[in-house]
């Protein structure tokens, strides 16, 4: 009856085509019926025959082209190969020649799509079933998803039949590299993806060991490789090709740790990518867009392909407009570059022996990307890329000319202003973080840092008097950290402060500074105005004048952020300019010293201090008591910059300094001798001719009692030897005593002599209250105590833990060390500090708790402590190591030094945003990887920090510095600069309201005289 129920698939006459068709359709649901219901009671023979005579058929139909006039076979094709391969599958056939039969008809079907279909299906059904037998991860029963979206489920328990089917299935294809249509040939390989897919998706942890990429490479690599590697085809071809080579690369992306791939797979994948590469640009932009780990993965010999990767990325990142012939957007095939160009940054001076040849071509690379780069997230992470370069290989000579280069295409850019204002800020970054390279900079180009600085000061002054035009207008936040950055190439160098050598650049500086705080500028020969404002809401105004040669051009109003920001600049520059790191190091910009501190040392009483407040900051003058006359204080200064201590002596000797305590006299001036003066006797009796009797006789008395009294003082200086016995010689003064506790004389004098007693500066001068009760005496560790530890800079604490492979929590806070790189990274993290004479930051670190030894840094900005769980002692009596544990949670910035990437998750509880995580790589590279909880911003548009970045590989030698100055950046996403100053403003004013003394000047002065 089969026999003859294959007659109705006979070729007929076209007219007949759809009655055919029905009749077919018939036959082919009782066949299928068939097996279904009485499948299991046939025996072998039976089934044999029944598939023999529904092969044949199926090949009188399919064999022909797809195109014959009836249509028959492309009507009947997906219903004929359903039924054929499910009643395959039911009669459980292990007859070798059946099967070798089937491959040979079907290698005839290849161009009809159905027959891939079909193959796709089955390959996909069998390996999802297959896997929950070897794996207990897929389908619990053989279920086959035909392409109309209708499943068929097998209840088949016979293992040994369902893995003999699934290799034969797998294979009945035969050379895909001969099917003649491409869009067939791109379907098989899809068919290859799913199935490559199932084996990839099955997890570690699972029944059975998961399978690794070599057990995959088994099975699917003869089509893939082939694929790949050959190019007979042509291009139409390429999308069949691009499936394989994604596939592939796939597997040894996922499989990349757990894998020591077979030389073979990798010899053959290296060079399918080679030819990827070469081939056009629709395979190369493939080839890069599937390679964004390779170089992280570190197969054996996978930086033979450093040479061809750097030939694309120039060809994609050079170019102008978007290559030809590629699907891709363009933004997301230069995305992939950038990801790779990130592992190949540090390979020129890792490994210097064999890629030292490449770092000019690289730095290249990096500038012309830049100078075609549209895209806004691209060119963020290629500005990030560039500065983790430098840093890495700025002590090469061949970068002799790159810095200087790449800072000045990023000042073009910033001050033309032709970038997004993201991207201006970004730049701004950039060119602030280059200021830490200083020295290296510096050796090449020794003019770049000025020429940086004065460029951004004109046009701080540009953009802040511009004409008012709403197009035109500038961004604050653009002026702000033009003002930043700008600051930090000031202080890049802490041995040799540049700008004092370079008076116009420090000219062009104050002037800008000028502007940002009050709104005008002095022109010599003119007459300072300010400019006027009429109503706060008009940010800007004109004022036209004629007198003489006066004119005053069109401001900006300073905006509070921007007068804050020139602020932050003028009160560095003037505290910190050839004055950092201070006496006392780089912990603390402030005198350690406070005024019980004074009071003790000098063995004084604490009245002896007079506070007093002028201009929002606060002085404490503390005199010395008036021994054998001297005048001398002690001033304690505090305003929004820090704590300063200064001592103060009265000299009024000239050039002729005295040790008070020499009783020697000092020597008498000597007089001028005077001339004797001659009597003229004739001129006296001329005169006296001119006198009556009585004058006369009047005029002779007179001269007698004269004569008589010189002659009794005569007589009187000759008894007492004309007083040669008397010391003449001039002595120190030796004033009358007086009471130390009443005496202000000094501190008055030293006021007045500031000019501070000046009554212009009634107004802005208030002494802080003062108690007559002794027991009730002003407390000034009590009251400046909020003060004095609210730092002048910005603060930051930041986590460090060690994870070795396989630990927990609990484990990883009770590692006491590391591997040896995780020690050399620590030592190059920050310096050591004994937390017990530590004065600067200490991230409430407490030695009795947390040992003795810490790490630290600082710049003339920011400290930053680093809380490293290693570091820290263990507790016997906790078992969760709860005080580490309360400290790393804490922070904003976590640092993991990861063995086992694969294994890692971050501390449970913890309240970081940022975990910047360090993965040693076998090479002795390390890989970045960055998580982010949310800072507000769109990972997908922007960059918002750096210079490390997600999957970037650093070398050992700048790995500490760039993890640290990310994590800097990281922080400062939350805190503006200047907020530590911001701070101690508020408290001081907050000190000022609440304890300065109104008085009228007659008290006021009276105060200065006496207690």
């Amino acid at each position: 009856m089969c026999r003859h129920l294959s007659l109705v698939f006979d070729p007929r006459p076209a007219t007949t085509a759809d009655m055919q068709v029905n009749l077919c359709n018939k036959v082919l649901f009782i066949l299928d019926h068939f097996g279904k219901e009485v499948g299991p009671r046939l025996t072998p023979e039976t089934w044999e025959v029944l598939l023999k005579v529904l092969l044949g058929s199926a090949d009188i139909l399919l064999k022909d082209p797809a195109d014959e006039p009836s249509q028959l076979s492309t009507k009947l094709c997906p219903g004929i190969l359903r039924v054929l391969f499910g009643l395959w599958i039911r009669s459980q056939c292990m007859n070798d020649l059946l099967w070798k039969a089937l491959a040979a008809v079907i290698n005839g079907w290849r161009h009809r799509m159905p027959t891939i279909q079909q193959w796709n299906a089955h390959t996909s059904g069998f390996t999802n079933h297959i896997l929950y037998l070897l794996y207990g991860f897929g389908q619990e029963q053989l279920t086959i998803a035909e392409h109309d979206n209708s499943k068929t489920v097998y209840d088949i328990t016979n293992k040994e039949y369902l893995f003999y089917a699934w290799y034969r299935f797998m294979y009945i294809l035969g050379d895909l590299e001969s099917i003649s249509l491409a869009n067939n040939y791109l379907e098989a390989m899809r068919g290859i993806n799913v199935v490559s897919d199932a084996f990839l998706a099955v997890p570690s942890n699972s029944a059975g060991k998961a399978p690794d990429g070599n057990t995959i490479l088994h099975l699917l690599g003869p089509f893939l490789f082939e694929a790949i590697n050959m190019s007979e085809q042509g291009n139409n071809f390429d999308r069949g090709k691009a499936q394989a080579y994604t596939t592939v690369s796939k597997i040894f992306s996922v499989k990349a740790r757990s894998t020591e791939f077979h030389t073979t797979y990798l010899s053959c994948f290296y060079r399918g990518t080679e030819q990827g590469l070469k081939k056009n640009n629709y395979m190369l932009a493939v080839v890069v867009n599937n390679s964004l780990t390779l170089f992280q993965s570190e197969f054996l010999g996978v930086r033979m392909l450093v040479p061809h990767f750097i030939t694309a990325l120039n060809q994609v990142l050079t170019s102008v407009k978007p290559l030809e012939g590629i699907s891709f957007k363009g933004n997301f095939l230069r995305e992939s570059s950038i990801h790779i160009l990130k592992s190949l940054v540090c390979l020129p001076a890792h490994f210097s022996d064999i890629f030292s040849n490449i770092r000019p071509q690289l730095a290249q690379l990096i500038l012309e990307g830049l100078k075609t780069e549209e895209d806004t997230k691209n060119r963020q992470m290629l500005l990030w890329t560039a500065t983790a370069f430098l840093y890495d290989n700025i002590e090469h000579p061949d970068l002799r000319d790159f810095s200087h280069n790449f800072c000045t295409f990023l000042l073009t850019k910033v001050v033309s202003g032709t970038w997004a204002i993201s991207d201006i800020l970004q730049g701004l970054d950039v060119l602030a973080e280059v200021s830490n390279l200083y020295q290296y900079v510096n050796h090449y180009n020794k003019d770049t840092a000025g020429y940086i600085v004065s460029t951004l000061a004109r046009y701080l002054e540009i953009w802040m008097t511009q004409p008012i035009k709403k197009e035109e207008t500038i961004p604050e936040s653009q002026i702000i950290k033009s003002f930043y950055c700008a600051l930090d190439w000031i202080m890049a160098d802490n041995r040799n402060q540049w700008i004092l050598s370079n008076p116009l650049c420090l000219k062009l500086v104050l002037e800008a500074i000028e502007i940002g705080i009050t709104g005008q500028k002095y022109v010599p020969g003119n007459q300072q105005q300010p400019v006027p404002e009429k109503d706060p809401k008009n940010k800007r105004t004109t004022v036209d004048t004629t007198k003489g040669k006066q004119q005053l051009k069109t401001f900006n109003s300073p905006t509070d952020k921007i007068r804050e920001a020139a602020n932050f600049v003028l009160l560095n520059m003037v505290n910190h300019v050839d004055n950092y790191p201070t006496p006392v190091g780089p912990s603390s910009g402030s005198a350690l010293s406070s005024e019980r501190d004074l009071v003790e040392k000098f063995n004084l009483k604490g009245h002896f201090v007079t506070t007093f407040v002028y201009h929002n900051t606060v002085y404490s003058v503390i005199r010395h008591p008036r021994a054998k006359g001297n005048s001398k204080v002690s001033t304690v200064i505090r305003d929004d910059t820090g704590r300063y201590v200064w001592s103060a002596e009265l000299n009024l000797n000239g050039t002729q300094f005295v040790d008070p305590g020499d009783d020697d006299a000092v020597a008498p001036a000597v007089a001028k001798e005077q001339p004797a003066v001659e009597v003229d006797e004739e001129l006296l009796q001329t005169l006296s001719g001119f006198l009556s009797d009585a004058e006369k006789r009047m005029q002779d008395k007179v001269l007698r009692l004269s004569e008589v009294a010189s002659n009794k003082e005569s007589n009187l200086l000759k008894g007492r030897n004309f007083g040669r016995n008397v010391n003449i010689a001039l002595q120190h003064p030796h004033p009358p005593l007086w009471d130390d506790n009443a005496d202000k004389t000094v501190t008055r004098l030293f006021m007045s002599n500031l000019g501070l007693l000046n009554t212009h500066n009634f107004d802005d001068l208030f002494f802080v209250e003062r108690f007559t009760d002794m027991d009730r005496q002003f407390n000034y560790a009590q009251n400046f105590n909020l003060l004095d530890k609210t730092k002048e800079r910005g603060t930051f604490s930041l986590g460090v833990i060690y994870v070795m492979k396989g630990q927990d929590e609990t484990a990883v806070l009770e590692n006491e060390s590391g591997s040896k790189s995780y020690q050399k990274f620590l030592r190059k993290l920050g310096w050591g500090v004994n937390l017990n004479e530590h004065v600067g930051h200490s991230g409430n670190l407490d030695p009795k708790v947390s040992g003795n030894l810490a790490l630290y840094y600082a710049n003339y900005s920011c400290e930053v402590i680093f809380q490293v769980a290693t570091m820290m002692p263990n507790r016997e009596s906790s078992s969760k190591q709860l005080h580490k544990q309360r400290l790393i949670n804490g922070n904003r910035v976590l640092i993991s030094w990861v063995e086992d990437l694969d294994e890692y998750t971050p501390p449970s509880g913890s309240t970081y945003v940022f975990n910047i995580v360090i993965h040693p790589l076998p090479s002795g590279l390390f890989m970045i990887r960055i998580f982010d909880r949310g800072m507000g911003h769109d990972p997908q548009k922007e960059c918002p920090f750096g210079p490390a970045l997600d999957t970037m590989i650093l070398s050992q030698h700048v790995l500490a510095s760039v993890v640290r100055q990310t994590a800097l950046n990281v922080s400062r996403l939350t805190e503006e600069r200047g907020k530590s100053n911001t701070m101690r403003q508020f408290l001081i004013e907050d000190f000022i309201a609440r304890h300065h003394v109104e008085q009228p000047m007659n008290q006021f002065f009276a105060y200065n005289f006496a207690d």
